[in-house]
């Protein structure tokens, strides 16, 4: 899928991610290309970390905080999110949120083949050298 500008979907979401992210002060936005947690935003990852379902606060959160600059948001999670927070996400009469868990990240990155490379894995097949024992 391609944007108004010409600009692939997935790339204009990953930067408008990038950017609330830096915005709210959870990475740090310095260099370019370059993607570094601040402290707060190590502590708002260890949060996710011990529970891995993000709740609907943070859904709730975002929404709030690109209240009157945004159409849309996507939160982002290597988690999962909670069944009250995707609910939350899709409000009827709500700014719409994307969630993009864990799995759907992953599959996104496969796609791209972001960080990714495609290998052969083989698997030996021990029954074969039963005939030399």
């Amino acid at each position: 899928m391609v944007t108004k500008s010409g600009q692939e979907r997935f790339h204009n979401q990953v930067q408008w991610a990038r950017q609330y992210l830096a915005w709210e002060g959870f990475i740090d936005s310095s260099k370019r290309g370059v993607w570094s947690l601040t402290p707060i935003g190590r502590l708002k990852t260890l949060d996710y970390f011990e529970s891995r379902a993000v709740p609907p606060k943070e859904v709730r959160d975002l929404r709030g905080a690109m209240d009157g600059r945004a159409e849309k948001g996507i939160l982002l999670t290597t988690g999962t999110f909670s069944a009250q927070a995707r609910i939350e996400a899709e409000r009827p009469g709500a700014t719409p949120i994307e969630l993009v868990d864990g799995e759907k990240l992953y599959e996104m990155f496969k796609r791209f083949e972001l960080g990714l490379k495609p290998t052969t894995v083989y698997e030996i097949d021990l029954t074969f050298f039963d005939i030399f024992k």
